[in-house]
Parts: C-alpha cells; sequence; structure tokens
C-alpha cells in the first residue's frame, strides 16, 4: 500500500462559529497538497451541522460538481445533504476547474489529495466535536478506504456509493460482459468473457504490445467494422487499456483495506448499477466486514450508478441535460445518520 504524504490543509481556512448560522452557506476553499492547491467549496446547512462529509468523485477528471449527463450530482447531493443538517466539502480534482496541478493518471496520485482535503476539514474552525467523514462515489469510494485505514483516528464516517467490493479485474470485466452481451446477444457470452479477461490480464502485466494484441482480438470477436481501426477508435480503447491508470484499477482489490475498518460505514448502491453491480460487489463486502454492526449496506431499486433520474426516462436511461439526483440517495445517507449518530 502506498503511504499518503500527511500535507497540511492551509489556505482560506473558513471561519465558521456555531452562533453564525442564519442560513445555508456556500464558501469557497483552498486546500495545499504539496505543489498542488485544491480549489473546492464549503456547503454548511441552516443550522450547526451535524457531521461533516469530504466527498470524492469517481474516476475522472470531475469538477467539484461531478457533472454527469449535465447533472451536476455532487453539487445536488450537497445541497439535499445540507437540507439534512450535514455539511460538505467537495473540490476540483488537479488539473481540473481552478484547482492547479497535473491531472493525475493514477486513483493512487488522488490519496496525498484526499488527505488534504481530511486534514482541512479536521481544521475548520467551528466544527470542533463534529464528527468527520468521507463521502466516496465509485472510485472515490476505494479512495476513501484507502485514506480511512491510515487515518483512522481521523474518519469518523465513511458513505460509500457505488463502491467496488472485487478487484478491479472483476468489477471491469463484470461491467463490460454486462454491456456487451446487451449489445451482441448474437455472440457467444462466454467467448466475450474470455475475451475481456485477456484484455484485463495484458493490462495487469503492463506490456503494451499484449494488451494492443487482446484489444484486437476483441475487436475482432465483437466484428467490428472496419472503419474503428481508422477513425481512432481502436487506438482510444487500446492505449487506454495499456495506461498505468487502467493497470492500477483493475490489479486493485478493495477488500483488505475495508475489511479492515471499523469505522461506522454506509455502503449504497443502485439496483441497476451496470458499472459496480450489488451482485458482485456487495458480498464481497459483507463478508469480509463480517457481523460488524457498524457496517450497513443498502441496494436501492430502480437506480443506476450515479442515482440520477430523468422525468419521463426509464430507470437507467440518461439524456443529457435532463437528470437530475435521485431523492433516494440523500434520503439513505441523512435516514443512516440518523440512526448512527443518535
Amino acid at each position: 500500500m502506498v503511504r499518503p504524504a500527511f500535507f497540511a490543509s492551509v489556505l482560506a481556512i473558513s471561519a465558521i462559529t456555531t452562533g453564525a448560522f442564519a442560513g445555508p452557506l456556500q464558501s469557497d476553499i483552498q486546500v495545499e497538497a504539496g505543489n498542488t492547491r485544491l480549489a473546492g467549496t464549503l456547503t454548511v446547512p441552516a443550522e450547526p451541522p451535524r457531521a461533516l462529509l469530504v466527498m470524492i468523485t469517481g474516476s475522472g477528471p470531475h469538477g467539484r460538481d461531478g457533472v454527469i449527463s449535465g447533472a451536476p450530482m455532487f453539487a445536488e447531493l450537497a445541497d439535499a445533504l445540507a437540507a439534512g443538517g450535514v455539511a460538505t466539502i467537495r473540490v476540483d480534482e488537479a488539473g481540473v476547474g481552478e484547482s492547479t496541478g497535473e491531472r493525475t493518471q493514477s486513483f493512487r496520485e488522488r490519496i496525498p489529495h484526499v488527505t488534504a482535503t481530511l486534514d482541512h476539514a479536521r481544521s475548520l474552525e467551528g466544527f470542533a466535536g463534529i464528527p468527520v467523514g468521507f463521502y466516496g462515489h465509485s472510485e472515490g469510494a476505494s479512495l476513501a478506504v484507502l485514506v480511512a485505514a491510515e487515518r483512522a483516528q481521523h474518519v469518523d464516517l465513511l458513505v460509500l456509493a457505488g463502491a467496488p467490493g472485487a478487484r478491479g479485474h472483476n468489477v471491469w470485466v463484470d461491467q463490460q460482459h454486462t454491456l456487451l452481451t446487451g449489445q451482441f446477444p448474437h455472440l457467444d457470452p462466454d467467448g466475450i468473457r474470455g475475451a475481456l479477461t485477456a484484455v484485463a490480464d495484458a493490462s495487469i502485466a503492463g506490456q503494451p504490445e499484449p494488451v494492443y494484441a487482446a484489444v484486437r482480438a476483441l475487436f475482432e470477436l465483437l466484428e467490428a467494422p472496419d472503419h474503428v481501426y481508422e477513425d481512432g477508435s481502436f487506438e482510444q480503447y487500446a492505449s487506454r487499456m495499456a495506461s498505468i491508470e487502467m493497470a492500477d484499477f483493475l490489479d486493485y482489490d478493495p477488500a483488505p483495506a475495508f475489511g479492515g475498518l471499523q469505522v461506522p460505514t454506509l455502503a449504497v448502491w443502485g439496483a441497476i448499477d451496470r458499472q459496480t453491480s450489488p451482485a458482485l460487489n456487495a458480498p464481497i463486502l459483507e463478508r469480509v466486514r463480517g457481523d460488524d454492526p457498524a457496517y450497513t449496506a443498502v441496494v436501492l431499486p430502480d437506480q443506476d450508478h450515479f442515482f440520477l433520474r430523468g422525468a419521463g426516462l426509464e430507470p437507467g436511461e440518461h439524456r443529457f441535460g435532463e437528470m437530475s439526483l435521485a431523492p433516494e440517495l440523500p434520503d439513505a445517507i441523512i435516514s443512516w445518520l440518523d440512526a448512527t449518530l443518535r
């Protein structure tokens, strides 16, 4: 495990006292993480907050609002949590939006940034004695677990949405297999799974030539038309699978770090999540936490990986600019916090 550097969170500490909560408040923050300055937003509820969650976006690059299909899902979640008495911090990833630094290539490169944001959250004036934790979505859930394992004494709560429980290799193969068997019902599903497995194995091995060969075999199995080799589609897919980012993701197993945690944890999935399906991932996290009463798992009906819904659209159907955060997600988080903080 890569141990995170413990950076001081310094710039612009927001002075908020319990006597100053006259209404909902958003303020700009800046977090120093080595040579990177992360710009973000602190959202505070109208009443004195009962918890503070550092929000961690999934695989990116993402700005602080976590925009998916045109919907700022992190901004909408921050507002919904504020209505339930929960403060949040969310930041632009390095090299995105108003944050400086180079964009990260591997999720592990984000660990110091998450740690620095946690330190910033714990340094805020007026929040003494208030539980501080993480809200992590998808890859952000894995980051939340890694930092919580390293900084157990500083993390009071974990909320993990669409969390991977299986090794990245298995998550990716399951995700792509579900997608491709739906698109190519006439092809042998076992053959598709075998071709995807070969791509993932080659990516982890870290040699570009076998990755490109495995991707070509997959494309041939899928009867890809000639133009995908001419318009850059093949090269784009193969180069991503040969990247350090993908190799690190595919090789990472989140279960050991998660199993070592004792912090109160809510894991929530959408029932129709195609990226990190609860059928694959929930049983693993359940098993490694055993009978821990501090662990709660929830699967929300008709919700996908992003917990977004559009008026008049089928569950899981996305249309750019017409999506908004489903209220079931913040409701589940606030309900769990009600029980946990009682």
